[in-house]
């Protein structure tokens, strides 16, 4: 059952509805236009006059609300926190802080749109800055409420198009919980071993906001406020393992318990983050089973895990306690070992039967380049991508050199394909390795590695190398992008803001897109066709990996929920936060996708679990 008041309300006729709130009796007198969703087993309820945020939640058809809506600043809803602004806060130096349900001085946010159906309602924000009022022009905030069974099921979408890069890196409320006084123990498991084990619970009050040790880790990624009979109001959080939490107990009617899972990070031009949450009712013991099972059902979603990088040692040492730094490229020989190329001019080897990585190359860029001589004393300057031919022979975009290496798999020498160093454009028709190929970033093989593609500074087009003649071309009708990637029956494709161009073998070029896709693809550094032919594509700018359905025309998310940052790895791959990842493959064997997660200097494998 849905119950709603129109969006207009006349203040003739303001309502006067009297609400008992965890025994508190208070006066709500005005026009506010609040939705319920009551499916017969909870009730929750959203005040469309504070951005659509949540103020009620409470079983069927009763008055016993778990929740605090005491200000614009109490309700559960979306809040996120940028660099200092000028802006006060009564009396306080305040920041950047778009607010869901509206200012602390209670000018409401802006319901731009809303869609109510029987058990749901989505509702899109302008949101209101915290301490200064006004309305946020560069976010828009939107939330997707449905409420199943005992459960209210809550997904939030931020996107920002501010055009400021923010630098502080801050907590973000992910959201915002505020429950009455009344449920005054907080609940949750940080035993890490044990979790979903029946461990022993931790259960605290925490002290007034600024109190050191709100700040806690919870290993099944749940927490409860629970009253003295132990009854209460659960919140599950995939996203993250950590949270902050306070009492206010000393304010009268402003007394409240607070609660919101954090991430971590800087807001950046572009952004559109993506998370979600659950509330439940009940006694401790039924909010964690029920959440147990969710838990459960979400073990079968593909996982991120690191594959190298995170550690210390330079190398002879399993790759998940090495050092990697900024991995630009992957690529597998027919053996499985994995090679990567850092940005930082060396080139990785990862044995697939140990586990064990190695350093293949470590020379300067300034050094000589090292051509028919052993690999291990050539030189690389910033290579952005490799890839291996089907004898295991290493092609490196050694970017700033200018050139196309090549390592022979038998002898570990080291020879020039294609480029001669120069950084202007040229020798179209000749011999590849006499050919100015400038900056290159992106190098792909069709189905028989009979062709070799490069492209760079997308100005240029896409070079190609026949490696049966070693005569060097340019393909029509593709420029603009350094990344482009070979399906297995030779179309050719490069990225657009909504999917991709594609040429095909005939020369005939077109454009394969969706409209829908949120957000656009940004700052694409690598693109790479699957076995099923359809586009990985490394979004670096949206801090995320997606996948182009070639045949649908879909663009969809694999991994990252668009903001930067290392977090949630391992765990679900639409919850971890990734650092501009610059390539993106599949293994040839197992079909598992491997990122190179660049600025947070590791290598993840993306894997459905077992």
């Amino acid at each position: 059952m849905m119950t709603t008041r129109p969006l207009s309300f006349p203040l003739q006729s303001a309502l006067i509805a009297i609400l008992t709130c965890a025994g508190l009796t208070t006066q709500a007198i005005g026009a506010e236009h609040w939705i319920y969703l009551d499916n017969g087993h909870i009730r929750l309820g959203m005040n469309m006059d504070a951005g659509g945020s949540i103020g009620w939640f409470s079983p069927s058809r009763s008055t016993d609300n778990a929740l605090n809506a005491f200000d614009h600043g109490r309700y559960v809803q979306q809040s996120f926190y940028g660099d200092k602004d000028g802006s006060d806060w009564n009396g306080k130096p305040w920041c950047y802080n778009p607010v869901q349900g509206g200012s602390w001085k209670g000018l409401p946010a802006t319901v731009l749109e809303s869609k109510v159906e029987e058990h749901s309602l989505y509702v899109k924000t302008r949101p209101r800055q915290w301490a200064n009022g006004e309305e946020v022009a560069d976010m828009i905030m939107e939330q997707w409420h449905r409420v199943e069974g005992g459960l209210a099921r809550l997904r939030y979408r931020m996107t920002y198009t501010g055009k400021t890069a923010h630098q502080s890196r801050k907590h973000q409320e992910l959201p915002a919980v505020f429950v009455n006084p009344q449920r005054h123990t907080l609940v949750y498991c940080d035993v890490k071993e044990a979790a979903w084990t029946d461990a022993p619970l931790t259960r605290r009050q925490p002290g007034p906001p600024g109190t050191q040790g709100n700040v806690f880790h919870s290993s099944e990624r749940w927490a409860a406020w629970v009253d003295a009979q132990d009854q209460g109001i659960g919140i599950l959080f995939p996203h993250t393992a950590m949270a902050t939490s306070y009492r206010v107990s000393d304010s009268g009617v402003g007394n409240c318990s607070y609660l919101a899972p954090l991430q971590t990070w800087a807001l950046q031009p572009g952004m559109s983050f993506k998370f979600e949450t659950v509330l439940a009712l009940g006694t401790i013991k039924q909010i964690r089973t029920v959440f147990g099972k969710i838990a459960q059902q979400a073990a079968s979603q593909p996982i991120v895990e690191i594959i190298a990088g995170g550690g210390r040692a330079v190398e002879n040492q399993p790759a998940t306690e090495c050092k990697v730094t900024q991995p630009f490229g992957i690529a597998f020989d027919p053996q499985d070992n994995m090679f990567i190329c850092e940005e930082t001019h060396r080139l990785l080897r990862v044995d697939a039967k140990t586990g064990v990585l190695t350093v293949v190359s470590a020379a300067k860029p300034s050094a000589p380049i090292g051509d028919a001589g052993p690999v291990r004393d050539a030189s690389f300057h910033a290579p952005h991508n490799l890839i291996a031919d089907q004898e295991g022979n290493l092609y490196i975009a050694d970017t700033f050199h200018y050139r196309v290496r090549r390592v022979d798999a038998q002898t570990g020498i080291v020879t020039t394909l294609a480029g001669n160093g120069d950084k202007e454009v040229s020798g179209d028709g000749g011999p590849a390795a006499a050919a100015g190929l400038g900056w290159i970033a992106c190098l792909a093989f069709n189905h028989d590695c009979t062709q070799l593609s490069i492209s760079g500074d997308g100005k240029s087009g896409i070079r190609v190398v026949d490696m049966r003649t070693g005569l060097i071309s340019t393909l029509t009708g593709l420029s603009g992008s350094r990344a482009h990637a070979v399906d297995s029956k030779g179309n050719v494709f490069i990225p657009t803001r909504f999917g991709v161009r594609m040429r095909s073998p005939d020369g005939k070029v077109q454009t394969l897109e969706d409209p829908t896709a949120i957000p656009p693809l940004a700052g694409v550094k690598h693109l790479w066709a699957d076995r099923d032919d359809n586009l990985l594509i490394a979004d670096a700018s949206n801090h995320r990996i997606r996948k182009f359905i070639v045949s649908e025309r879909k663009l969809i998310t694999l991994a990252g929920n668009g903001a930067k940052g290392s977090e949630g790895v391992p765990g679900p791959a639409l919850q971890a936060l990734l650092g501009e990842p610059h390539g993106v493959v599949t293994h040839p064997r197992t079909g598992d996708i491997y990122i190179a997660d660049s600025r947070n200097h590791r290598v993840l494998r993306l894997k459905q679990r077992p």
